[in-house]
């Protein structure tokens, strides 16, 4: 008896476009006759019609309607975030091909009325064209969204606390005064386990072209490490056992990790701006320079290694060759990631101290270029004038609308 698990389809994207989805079916209809560029399997459409899941002609076929009908939590949860995806990467304009094949650019405004849950009949393209090339950095930025200057921006509305917090702690939806309401599903979220961006380059060999740029925990406030994909060790801090949910480790990314977005939780708008910053720095140096070189070198003892195996077989004819020939190359990269997944672990640590120094008490304590800490003439022991940054605006006016009669400062 077929499963649903066997149904499935594959689409390819328009060379150049890009397509995101988030825990949601997003294929609709799609070509039954184009194998080159759509494939699926033989019984996709006659099971959802066994099961009842549809009943109309094949090419009216809308898989995502068949096997994962949308509903408001669907839409506004996985949908969304499809979007938000979409409308970074392509300015707030959508441009696609159309089903009879024409070019299409839209507003990504236009859509809002579905990736909102508002009407459930709508829908946003497949496939969109970015507006220039997407590396590696942007598609990790796009990770650390939380809806940020839409109407879903998780830092504009009271929830966000008094630090534009833009996170809400479960349940995804609550109750109040008979109605029920949503708390947004962004891209970033605390709850993150781990998180990665795939790098595959064909410019290179094989045994270096992989990289894993891989991190643990929220997003939005931690690193990627590069992990080039034949490694043959596991840096200490990502090894799985290193610590779980139940059992703390100081040795292990996903703690570390934790410790310090769970300290910008408590003043966002303050905080996490310190920490990004510190993310952006590690992530363009080894993104943009670091990796190069060590592709270069790489590449280089990859090179070395060929020639070696080619002199050898033309002198030698028919000969054994190590089922390893590449392992000093494989060794080289191992130590590369690990060494720097290891490196960027101690720096992590040193810097959820600094946060509990710099921002204790919600104070924030002023730094000399080199990062040690100004003190007054008195002692080095105490700072010199902190600052006091306070709240924003929205909660000064809340406060004062729902307390200020008890707080309000007397002439």
């Amino acid at each position: 008896m077929p499963t649903p698990t066997a149904t499935r389809r594959r689409e390819r994207p328009p060379d150049g476009a890009i397509c995101a989805h988030a825990n949601q079916a997003r294929i609709g209809t799609f070509p039954l006759n184009d194998p080159d560029n759509c494939l699926y399997a033989p019984d996709v459409i006659r099971f959802a019609r066994r099961k009842g899941y549809f009943d109309g002609a094949d090419s009216e076929f809308s898989f995502k309607k068949a096997y994962c009908p949308a509903d408001f939590g669907t839409v506004r949860g996985c949908d969304a975030r499809a979007w938000s995806a979409f409308n970074i990467l392509t300015d707030g304009w959508f441009s696609f091909y159309d089903e009879e094949g024409n070019a299409v650019t839209k507003d990504a405004y236009s859509y809002l009325d579905y990736v909102m849950g508002n009407n459930l009949e709508g829908d946003f393209p497949l496939f969109v064209f970015p507006r220039k090339k997407v590396g590696v950095k942007e598609l990790a930025d796009v990770m650390r969204d939380h809806f940020e200057g839409t109407p879903m921006d998780m830092t504009q509305d009271i929830g966000a606390g008094g630090n534009a917090l833009p996170y809400r702690w479960r349940p995804m939806e609550w109750e109040f005064d008979g109605k029920t309401y949503v708390n947004e599903r962004a891209i970033a979220t605390q709850q993150t386990g781990f998180w990665f961006v795939g790098q595959a380059r064909n410019y290179v060999p094989d045994v270096v072209g992989g990289i894993l740029w891989f991190g643990t925990d929220d997003a939005a406030t931690s690193y990627l490490s590069p992990i080039y994909t034949s490694v043959t060790k596991i840096p200490e801090c990502f090894r799985e056992g290193n610590g779980d949910l139940l059992h703390y480790s100081p040795t292990a990314s996903f703690w570390i990790n934790n410790r310090v977005s769970n300290a910008c939780y408590k003043m966002y708008n303050i905080m996490a701006p310190y920490v990004r910053a510190k993310v952006d720095s590690f992530e363009r140096d080894q993104m943009e320079r670091r990796t190069h070189s060590v592709d270069s070198m790489a590449v280089v003892m990859y090179n070395q290694v060929v020639i070696k195996l080619q002199k050898k077989l033309s002198s030698k004819g028919d000969v054994m060759v190590s089922s390893k020939p590449f392992a000093k190359v494989v060794k080289y990269v191992t130590d590369y990631s690990v060494n720097t997944a290891q490196e960027q672990f101690a720096a992590w640590q040193k810097l959820e101290e600094e946060l509990l120094v710099k921002f204790m008490d919600g104070n924030v304590k002023p730094q000399n270029p080199d990062g040690s800490f100004k003190h007054s003439e008195f002692s080095k022991g105490i700072p010199e004038k902190v600052e006091w940054p306070g709240y924003t605006e929205l909660w000064k006016e809340t406060v004062a609308q729902e307390h200020g009669e008890t707080i309000e400062v007397k002439e």
